[in-house]
């Protein structure tokens, strides 16, 4: 099976409304992708997302405590490879 790297900023574009990436070609494309390859991560990628999600909570109000549960089972849901 194929492998890609998940850059953290495409992940945020299929969760955080208003996202300048949000909902683009690009953006869609590697969310299929994801159903169809290994998908592979730094290890520092779950501070990159815990930072993320934290900004835009707490910092900019964009979501809520429903929407981070929301967006972290979906990224729990996806069969992602930590490599250190």
């Amino acid at each position: 099976m194929e492998a890609f790297v998940l850059d953290a900023s495409v992940a945020f574009s299929w969760c955080f409304p208003g996202d300048p990436t949000e909902n683009t070609p690009y953006s869609r494309a590697i969310l299929q992708r994801v159903e169809e390859a290994d998908v592979v991560v730094p290890e520092v990628w779950a501070f990159e997302i815990a930072n993320g999600i934290f900004i835009a909570y707490s910092k900019r109000k964009r979501i809520n405590e429903a929407d981070i549960q929301e967006y972290i089972g979906l990224l729990e849901s996806m069969p992602i490879l930590v490599v250190r």
